[in-house]
């Protein structure tokens, strides 16, 4: 066994394997291992509607972006698109 085939099996060792895929392009392995619980620092609500889209937060910030042009060039495109007309048909 050389040197860095070692290393690899030193990186796996302590995680539970699950299963091991071998194919003629890649090697594939499914592990799991323990981890420990992080508590978050807060939340952030987003809610999203056709013209805009606010977000808040915990830390008592709320933000409203306007996406209302974005609206109506989406659906300026649509009707020029739908004049258009294929000549190869």
């Amino acid at each position: 066994m050389s040197s860095s085939t070692g290393t690899h099996f030193q990186v796996l060792r302590g995680l539970d394997l699950r299963s091991a895929t071998l194919t003629p392009d890649s090697l594939s392995i499914s592990y799991s291992k323990e981890t420990t619980e992080i508590e978050p620092e807060g939340y952030v609500g987003v809610d999203r509607n056709l013209d805009n889209v606010t977000t808040a937060s915990t830390d008592c910030t709320a933000r409203r972006f306007d996406l209302s042009q974005a609206t109506r060039i989406r659906s300026n495109y649509r009707v020029v698109k739908s004049r258009f007309r294929r000549n190869d048909a």
